[in-house]
């Protein structure tokens, strides 16, 4: 227990100063070791503690800021939202809170939209919405619905996220979340059909 929280507060400190570097020059390649030594740890801490590189720590930030987004929505009364309003409770508070550090997650996105890290980037994307479901209600599908649902809801995150970080103005999130929730209702109403007559 000691060694993992000692790894998880160097892998913090690694962190804070990989987010000053990204926003400074991109989610460069060298930054394990750049910021090894600017958290004054030695050079090889952040190769050891992140083997898979850069791509690694921006896991590890998406993962703590999918933890500060859980920690928000359980601190609002959500024991009477239907499942379709705890998701959307989710999202407002996610896209709030990118909001907050748009700059940081352009650099990001566009790190993870780049050939290298596309399949990363969708590995990162299914543990967010895998999330989201699995604290929005009890989800016992386990058929093809379990990958319909979080594709679904996928496809809103996507969408959404990169209206309000390349957007020019400032849209409203609360409506493009209703009108993306609208649209995958349609979407898996036609399924229905389409699969089961």
């Amino acid at each position: 227990m000691c060694v993992q929280n000692n790894q998880s507060f160097l892998k913090s400190k690694i962190l804070d100063q990989a987010k000053v570097q990204a926003l400074e020059s991109g989610w460069l390649d060298e930054i394990p070791e750049i910021c090894s030594v600017q958290a004054g740890l030695d050079k090889s801490i952040g190769r050891i503690l992140f083997p898979a590189g850069t791509v690694e720590i921006i896991g590890f930030f998406l993962y703590c800021f999918d933890s500060q987004m859980l920690e928000s929505y359980r601190l609002c009364d959500s024991s009477n939202l239907r499942t379709h309003e705890k998701i959307k409770l989710c999202l407002s508070i996610i896209f709030k809170l990118m909001l907050e550090n748009k700059a940081l997650f352009r650099v990001t996105f566009k790190k993870l939209l780049s050939p290298s890290c596309y399949l990363t980037g969708i590995r990162y994307l299914w543990r967010t919405v895998d999330l989201i479901w699995s604290e929005a209600g009890v989800d016992r599908s386990t058929d093809f619905n379990f990958y319909t649902k979080r594709s679904l809801l996928a496809g809103i995150y996507t969408s959404i996220a990169l209206k309000l970080l390349y957007s020019r103005t400032e849209p409203d999130i609360d409506i493009l979340i209703d009108r993306g929730i609208e649209i995958s209702s349609v979407i898996k109403s036609f399924k229905a059909r389409f699969f089961f007559g």
